[in-house]
């Protein structure tokens, strides 16, 4: 009998600290890859020099696996809050980078409650008035991420205002993250959202 490979990637988080281990099960198992935070404790933009990079492509190969997505830690606030915005802003442009050195082709992550960033600009009688907060650093992201050919796969705690988003940054390579457990706990239904 044939093994056949599992074309989804495992999630390292909830696995542990060991990053290696996490990559011997996703093996094992037979994933085709393995997708990881950049807050993961030896994973992360600022463990992997450049010769712990080399030595986790190397690693992978041997076991046939890919990194199919980074995912970039940001606060809770994400772009939507003004306390978090530069630290989320700073946080995906590490894993931009992270992404575009080990070729992973998708970071995603959650750009926070942009329903009330979105209704701030709705009042707003300028066109620099709009483009301030979440928009501008979305669409700094976008470009930055489209300029590597990486596509930036966003998420929000409910999908109309991302939504809204994705379609006033217009980048090409710009999508929505399908976080199901985000869009259960506002009871939205993830195959209608779909």
């Amino acid at each position: 009998m044939e093994s056949q490979q599992i074309t989804a990637a495992l999630s390292l988080e909830g696995l542990g600290d060991d990053a290696r281990a996490g990559i011997d099960l996703a093996a094992a198992a037979g994933y085709a890859g393995v997708a990881f935070a950049t807050n993961h404790p030896q994973l992360s933009p600022a463990q992997l020099g450049e010769s712990a990079r080399k030595h986790l492509r190397r690693t992978l190969q041997s076991k046939h696996l890919t990194i199919a997505a980074l995912r970039a830690a940001a606060p809770r606030g994400g772009l939507a809050d003004a306390a978090s915005i530069d630290r989320t802003v700073d946080n995906v442009r590490r894993a931009i980078a992270l992404a575009r050195d080990l070729g992973v082709m998708v970071v995603s992550f959650n750009i926070g409650a942009v329903e009330n960033a979105s209704a701030n600009r709705a009042g707003a009688t300028s066109a620099t008035a709009r483009e301030t907060g979440p928009l501008r650093a979305m669409r700094e992201l976008a470009e930055e991420a489209d300029a590597a050919g990486i596509t930036l796969a966003i998420a929000g705690e409910s999908a109309a205002p991302v939504e809204t988003l994705l379609r006033e940054v217009a980048c090409e390579r710009t999508r929505l993250n399908l976080d199901g457990s985000r869009l259960i706990a506002p009871d939205e239904d993830p195959l209608k959202v779909a």
